[in-house]
């Protein structure tokens, strides 16, 4: 999974808050951290690219 690049970024205009425990959070950071990414990007990642796997079948 690779990050975005600036131009990509800056295309991004929507925003979702979302709550987690301090544990959960860690956890989602230690992947984020794992894979080299924000943990915007790994959140995004694990909830789209199944979707976007799915359509383009």
């Amino acid at each position: 999974m690779s990050g975005m690049s600036g131009s990509e970024t800056r295309q991004l205009k929507k925003g979702v808050f979302v709550r987690f425990t301090d544990a959960q959070l860690a956890l989602l950071q230690d992947a984020a951290t794992h894979q080299g990414v924000s943990v915007p990007q790994l959140l995004r990642d694990r909830s789209l690219n199944p979707e976007i796997e799915r359509a383009a079948s």
